[in-house]
Formats: C-alpha cells, sequence, structure tokens
C-alpha cells in the first residue's frame, strides 16, 4: 500500500499571496467587487438612436423608448396625416367695387365674385348688408347688388359692413381660416359654422329679418300667382 505524505501547512498559510503580483490582482478585485456591492459603478448611457425610417424606434436595455425618438415619430405621423399643416396658405379677397345708379341707388358690382370667394349664398349676404345698412336691396342677373339710396362713404361703409360679416359668419374661431361653411341643425333650427380646416363648431347669431312695406308690385305679383 503506497501512503503519500504531504507537508504539514498551518491555517495562516492557506490562501496567502506569495508575490506582488497576486497581491495587486487580489486587491483590484476586491475592489471590483466592492464597487459593486454599493452600486458604484454606472453604466454609460447610450445615445439616442437615429434612424433613417422615422417610424422605426429602438427600445433600451430596460425595454424603454428614448423621448427624443418619440418625438421624432409623433412629429413625422403628424407631417405625413397633415401634408398641408406646414405649408403657411393666405387668403385675399378683392375688395368691394361700388358705384351709383342715378341719384337714389348704389350698386356694388362685384358683389357676386365676393360670395362665391366667401362660399356663402348671396341671398344670405343680401340679408344681412340690409340689416345693416337698413334699406332694402335686390340682386340683378349680372349678380350685381344695387341698394336704395345713395348711401355716403359707400366704399368704406360697405367694406367695413363686409368685415363684420366675415368676423360674424366665415371666419374660424380657432384657426382663424375662412374654410368653414353654415350648416343648419334639423333639430334645433340652429346654424353653426363648422370648420373644414381643424374640425371645430360654433353657433352663428341669427340675421334679423329688415322690415319691407308691401308695395303695389308685390301685391300684383301675389295676384299673378
Amino acid at each position: 500500500m503506497t501512503t503519500h505524505e504531504h507537508s504539514e501547512m498551518s491555517l495562516d498559510e492557506v490562501g496567502a499571496v506569495e508575490t506582488p503580483d497576486d497581491k495587486k490582482e487580489l486587491e483590484e478585485e476586491l475592489a471590483a467587487f466592492s464597487l459593486a456591492l454599493r452600486g458604484a459603478k454606472k453604466k454609460k448611457r447610450r445615445a439616442p438612436t437615429v434612424d433613417a425610417n422615422p417610424q422605426a424606434l429602438r427600445a433600451n436595455d430596460a425595454g424603454l423608448y428614448a423621448y427624443d425618438d418619440l418625438e421624432r415619430r409623433l412629429r413625422s405621423l403628424i407631417r405625413k396625416n397633415n401634408p398641408g399643416l406646414d405649408t403657411k396658405r393666405t387668403y385675399t379677397l378683392a375688395p368691394p367695387k361700388v358705384g351709383f345708379v342715378g341719384s337714389k341707388k348704389t350698386q356694388w358690382t362685384n358683389f357676386d365674385s365676393t360670395c362665391q370667394r366667401l362660399r356663402r349664398s348671396p341671398a344670405h349676404v343680401k340679408t344681412f348688408f340690409e340689416v345693416e345698412l337698413g334699406a332694402p336691396a335686390t340682386i340683378d342677373a349680372a349678380g350685381r347688388l344695387t341698394i336704395q339710396g345713395r348711401h355716403r362713404q359707400a366704399h368704406t361703409h360697405i367694406q367695413a359692413i363686409l368685415k363684420k360679416y366675415i368676423a360674424a359668419y366665415v371666419r374660424c374661431a380657432m384657426c382663424a381660416t375662412p374654410e368653414t361653411e353654415l350648416v343648419r341643425d334639423t333639430n334645433t333650427r340652429l346654424v353653426f359654422v363648422v370648420c373644414a380646416n381643424c374640425g371645430s363648431q360654433r353657433a352663428a347669431a341669427p340675421i334679423k329679418v329688415l322690415y319691407r312695406a308691401t308695395t303695389r308690385a308685390d301685391r300684383r305679383a301675389q295676384r299673378s300667382q
């Protein structure tokens, strides 16, 4: 039977560092272990990824998305779904061309083109001007508005009334664009200004109908019917 003889070793010599390199390596391991326990070892922050495709997002190690990536994706989706959002649109309207017919009438020659530009019915605009001017008006076959009476400073006065009409029945209160239309609610009989640009709507005040006395021509037209 073969016996192996071992040299005796004290407990103090177990795991002892014999060389300077071993001592340095042990110190480095202890320092790294101590930092790991205290959480002092910080990870480098990853910069937000920039992808050629704005729809592609990359999450970090924790499964979260960077704020810059989310903001870039949101802006790209808004531009994609609203192509004309970044373009600034200007709206122009020709000023009223006003003259006099004889000595007792005032005529607005480009009345029909103004109503088409505003996308409002000539009858609605005529009713508003009749109430504001306090005088009856008629529309001839050429689309010209003839107002009874020779109004002083007619051009300035009609232009001011036209701005008032646009503010009340054309311009959107939210986005200030004239891309609106008048919609009547069949249940409440209220008229709403509905915007085609932002989708908002507001109630429009009704136009008070101007009192008009019945003339002989009106009675003759009623008898002929």
